[in-house]
């Protein structure tokens, strides 16, 4: 019955500014910017192939990955595979730009999951850069572009903070990985 209330209070808050809004209001963006204790070279070769079902943990409502189908190395624009959550639903994503040691971009669409319902696509890019102590800087930007304002609110009230707890948890293993 709580959940119910909480869904009937949502409707009547957010409904009235999907009258107002533009495309772009319908965008969440989260950043997740970390330090890695190795150079931007080793950092990069090492997360842009990185296996997700050892980063992609559960978290909060958000199941973990299980697998993916790769044939081949993730390692060139262009390539593509089907994630599958632990759940049973999936998800396709494309690497789209890979610019060695530098940066890689890629985006996320047909979910399975009840994110369709909410979400057109998910993009991700990495920026990494040199610090002056000799680590890496890694710039990690998720944008989540949402159907609407209505679909933004259920987004805010109900996945945004799982998502982001998610990501800054895959941050932490990385970190620990390539620094253990």
């Amino acid at each position: 019955m709580k959940s119910y209330s909480i869904f009937i209070l949502s409707l009547i808050l957010i409904f009235p500014l999907t009258i107002f809004a533009s495309a772009e209001d319908n965008i969440v963006e989260i950043k997740v910017p970390f330090q890695i204790k190795t150079k931007k070279q080793v950092a990069f070769e090492r997360i842009v192939p990185i296996e997700l079902s050892k980063i992609f943990r559960p978290y909060g409502r958000l199941p973990g990955i299980k697998s993916t189908n790769e044939t081949e190395k993730w390692i060139k624009a262009g390539l593509t595979r089907k994630v599958e959550f632990e759940d049973g639903d999936t998800a396709i994503e494309t690497l789209d730009q890979v610019n060695p040691s530098h940066d890689f971009s890629y985006h996320i669409e047909s979910f399975t999951s009840p994110l369709r319902f909410l979400a057109n696509r998910i993009e991700g890019e990495w920026i990494f850069s040199d610090t002056e102590s000799g680590a890496t800087a890694v710039h990690w930007t998720y944008r989540v572009y949402l159907k609407n304002t209505f679909a933004r609110g259920i987004f805010n009230l109900f996945v945004k903070k799982d998502l982001e707890g998610m990501l800054r948890q895959a941050s932490e293993i990385i970190t620990q990985d390539l620094e253990g």
